[in-house]
């Protein structure tokens, strides 16, 4: 096997694994972490919160949970869309007899894959006997809800966790991904086209690796709209939308006269030799 081949074989092995590692359990969200409060709990009442989850794929809550001796029962959680709404998007609940020392325990709940960025309401009642003691903070240790107390809220925080399912956290982030690239291509007309125009006709030294030009290209670009700005204000001129347009499409136009010769296969050849070379793993970080 050539070092071609072993390469690819290699990005293969690590994207399966990473797909493999990220699709054996859920992924757990540090929201609010600190415990150094307790509230109580007991039969008949019910502690919450409100928060927003910051991805796809929301399928469950985690609590910091303390029980007294003598303690046993369940606790219920609901999850609703607000606290001032009676319908439950979704239920779960949790035996205590599993609660053996403090620290996060788990509400599983069906998968939401739009959950990204949505705000809920969830509580838990205690069905049981005995009491119950939950982790709280601060107010200001979360900034994206509250506590409620019996459906009331208050001036503090849950210590709570949220869990997601990778896989639709995944296809989250390449939406996200898909949505941006009409950005990024923008931003690189923007803001490399020009100076990399400019290098293309104007450096002279010795040959440039393709993350040195970037860097340079876009240095220039930035550096070139407000001296085209200055120029063009001294003599009077005020060119509006062309500010923008006017140095891509120059540019665009000088990198195709200044490359006229250049051919796929030509491209094709670079890219086997960047495969084979050393900077390929260093690149493939940059990236």
């Amino acid at each position: 096997m050539n070092r071609a081949k072993s390469r690819i074989l290699t990005l293969v092995l690590i994207t399966a694994v990473g797909l493999l590692l990220t699709g054996c359990s859920p992924f757990v969200d540090s929201d609010q972490l600190a415990a150094p409060r307790w509230e109580v709990l007991r039969p008949g009442e019910t502690i919450g919160q409100t928060f927003v989850a910051r991805h796809a794929g929301l399928n469950g809550i985690e609590l910091f949970l303390v029980l007294e001796p003598g303690t046993g029962g369940e606790l219920k959680l609901h999850l609703r869309a607000e606290p001032q709404s009676d319908l439950d998007l979704a239920a779960g609940a949790l035996s205590l007899e599993g609660v053996q020392a403090p620290g996060f325990y788990r509400f599983p709940l069906p998968p939401f894959p739009e959950s990204h960025s949505r705000y809920y309401y969830a509580f838990v009642e205690f069905d049981g006997e005995g009491t119950v003691r939950v982790g709280t903070a601060p107010g200001d240790a979360y900034l994206d809800g509250a506590l409620y107390r019996n459906h009331e809220p208050q001036d503090a925080q849950l210590a709570f966790r949220l869990t997601y399912e990778p896989r639709f956290m995944l296809l989250d982030l390449a939406k996200a991904a898909l949505l941006g690239v009409g950005l990024l291509a923008v931003a690189a007309l923007l803001y490399v086209v020009p100076g990399y125009a400019l290098l293309a006709w104007l450096w002279r030294g010795e040959p440039l690796p393709w993350p040195a030009r970037l860097g340079l290209a876009a240095g220039l670009s930035l550096a070139l709209y407000p001296l085209l700005l200055l120029w063009t204000d001294l003599i009077g001129l005020h060119l509006g939308p062309l500010y923008a347009w006017g140095p891509v499409a120059a540019g665009l136009a000088a990198l195709a006269w200044r490359y006229r010769r250049w051919r796929p296969r030509h491209g094709a050849d670079a890219l086997r030799r960047w495969f084979r070379s050393d900077a390929l793993w260093p690149d493939l970080a940059l990236l």
